[in-house]
């Protein structure tokens, strides 16, 4: 949407709430039509006059034929005492498609228009209800996945961003001494670009700290990954289905059923996480498709945040040193069987899928290694403006490493240098409107 295009003073209208069909359903009316729109679609029990005072009224919403499409709740809100600013109407209706389909129809009937992404929360920064800090933070709290994540959000330090970007800041003026002295001194060229690469990839790999931690939080990141491996029928699958409590991966007794990396999200110390069935590991695959399914296997677990090791306690096949060495944690699995036995010394988690024995210790023993391999600290969150100006930045600087590599000229190192700087200290400049703008328009959704 182009807020040129936007007219303010229009009544608008939208589903505040979430996907139908569901219990409960808000139609949000805003403008300064918004009672009189309001006033000949709804009647109230009583059947007095809705008066432009705030309240909350059940009552009818009726068609242009008398008959009645629902019985909501209505909430009043008399400007500038709303979200918007303006006077604004809800509809607390029932969540039903075709309530809300007719309700949309009757607004539209008497002039009210249907909202465009972020216009509710355009108006609100119009009419100063909302700051742009506020206005930032509003649109953030909705990727939030994680419940501890939201207090970081709404009360962002911003202090720890400045600190940050000064350290930036910091490794950049070091830099450029560097680059502008190979500049005046030519003869100290190769020197000097030598000096240079230590404080380049400081910058660079403290850009890709901050980046990576707004990504995890806000950006949609994939979820960090609890890998299952081991040898074929060793009882991933089984331990697989058994943790998520139905029945997901195929368990057979040949070996090599699993041919490619079975994932299902579950959450462990209130986050989610990607739960994966790899296929089983060994030297000689007994067919091309299993041999394909090992190397994805190895893939996923060279991407893993935490590698679970499941052994066969029935079979005699001890698992490779390797094998032991990558483990986060060791389960001996079929713990009901006749045959079963722990031969590494009491260590690793006894199990059985059948059973359900040793999950419980299983779950306690993830929601410790889970919570170790998370634990931020008071890493610095950016908002998603600064994040996109940064990534800009760690671009520039990614390129003037490859230039600096490739022994360009000197002059242009440093020009780019200095380029770097200046995109450097846009991340800590305050957020203007128009990029506050840019943000609603682009990242808001309907009804927000």
């Amino acid at each position: 949407m182009s807020r040129e295009l936007v007219d303010t003073r229009d009544t608008i209208y939208s589903l505040a709430s979430g996907t139908l069909p569901s219990a409960i359903a808000v139609m949000r009316l805003s403008g300064m039509r918004a009672f009189e729109i309001a006033g000949k679609i709804f009647s109230s029990e009583s059947g007095a006059e809705l008066l432009r005072v705030r309240g909350m009224i059940y009552g009818a919403i009726r068609s242009k034929g008398g008959e009645v499409i629902d019985r909501p709740l209505l909430l009043t809100f008399v400007g500038p005492h709303s979200f918007t600013g303006e006077d604004t109407i809800e509809f607390q209706c029932h969540g039903s498609v075709a309530v809300i389909g007719a309700l949309a129809d009757l607004l539209s009937v008497h002039s009210a228009r249907q909202a465009r992404p972020g216009e509710f929360s355009y108006r609100a920064f119009l009419n100063g209800k909302l700051t742009t800090q506020e206005l930032v933070g509003l649109g953030e709290v909705y990727k939030v996945r994680e419940g501890r994540d939201l207090p970081r959000v709404w009360s962002r330090e911003s202090d720890l961003v400045v600190r940050s970007i000064d350290r930036l800041r910091n490794h950049l003026i070091t830099l450029q001494a560097i680059l502008d002295t190979a500049v005046d001194f030519s003869e100290e060229y190769p020197a000097a670009i030598s000096q240079a690469i230590e404080p380049l990839n400081l910058v660079i790999h403290d850009c890709s700290d901050l980046i990576t931690h707004y990504d995890k939080v806000l950006g949609g990141a994939a979820c960090p990954r609890i890998v299952l491996f081991g040898r074929p029928n060793a009882g991933k699958s089984s331990l697989f289905n058994a943790l998520l409590g139905r029945y997901r991966a195929i368990v057979h007794s040949d070996p090599g059923t699993t041919r490619d990396v079975i994932e299902h999200e579950i959450w462990v110390e209130k986050r989610p996480w990607m739960l994966a069935d790899t296929a089983g590991l060994r030297e000689i695959p007994g067919s091309e498709a299993e041999s394909e399914g090992i190397e994805l296997a190895k893939a996923s677990l060279a991407g893993a945040s935490v590698r679970v090791l499941v052994v066969d306690g029935t079979c005699e096949d001890a698992p490779t040193p390797q094998s032991l060495r990558e483990a986060d944690l060791l389960v001996i699995s079929k713990s009901d069987a006749e045959r079963w036995k722990n031969r590494f010394h009491g260590q690793g988690i006894p199990s059985s899928a059948r059973t359900g024995e040793g999950l419980d210790v299983l779950w306690g023993a993830l929601q410790k290694i889970c919570k170790r391999t998370t634990d931020e600290g008071t890493q610095p969150l950016l908002s998603s403006v600064q994040a996109s100006k940064l990534r800009i930045a760690l671009a520039e600087l990614e390129a003037l490493r490859s230039d600096v590599s490739n022994t360009i000229p000197p002059e242009y190192l440093s020009e780019r240098g200095r380029r770097c700087g200046f995109l450097i200290d846009a991340v800590a400049t305050p957020i203007s409107q128009e990029e506050v703008f840019d943000l609603i328009f682009s990242e808001f959704c309907i009804g927000k």
